[in-house]
């Protein structure tokens, strides 16, 4: 904030006196990046859900069907967020795209429960019975498929890297609760 202050009180000059004015500076620069890093973690966490959306109506031609999935994936999305606030790390490069990252696999999480409780209430009627057997059938592979994505991007904590350590650990937290929340 104090720098686009700043800067808005330095166009002013420049502007009353017909000066062009260029900016540098470490400072400058980090409040550029920051604020443009903040811009693409929305716009492609929003154009993730939007494709994936578009893709699961296709799929499964059911709004209620879209609408839960969405609301599953932006639950994730925000639970990454508080991970990331509960360590005290700040937003990068890196963490962001863990946005559009959780929205793919909550997604894949949701096509893969919703197609076997079709497959299984079509063959019997009953959606409790259709439930139980989700849960027993795809739920392990569910969670095998996601811990070992989670381990996956987890390896990164074990770098040198401050920041790829932070994306790791922030990375596993929130594709694990991902699967919770599926």
């Amino acid at each position: 904030a104090y720098i686009h202050d700043l800067q808005d009180k330095v166009d002013a000059v420049g502007k009353k006196h017909n000066l062009e004015i260029h900016y540098s500076g470490l400072p400058f620069i980090r409040s550029e990046l920051s604020n443009k890093i903040k811009e693409e973690i929305k716009l492609f966490t929003l154009l993730s859900l939007l494709v994936t959306g578009i893709i699961l109506l296709l799929f499964f031609r059911s709004f209620y069907t879209l609408i839960f999935s969405l609301l599953v994936v932006i639950v994730g999305v925000i639970w990454g967020m508080g991970i990331l606030v509960l360590l005290g790390y700040k937003i990068t490069l890196f963490i962001g795209l863990l946005p559009p990252l959780v929205v793919v696999i909550g997604i894949a999480n949701c096509i893969y429960l919703l197609n076997k409780y079709h497959d299984e209430y079509k063959k019997h009627g009953n959606k409790m019975k259709a439930l139980q057997r989700v849960i027993a059938k795809v739920g392990l592979a569910v969670f095998i498929t996601n811990l070992t994505t989670a381990v996956g991007f987890g390896v990164f904590a074990l770098t040198g890297s401050k920041v790829l350590q932070e994306f790791g650990i922030t990375s596993f937290l929130s594709i694990m609760s991902v699967y919770l929340i599926s």
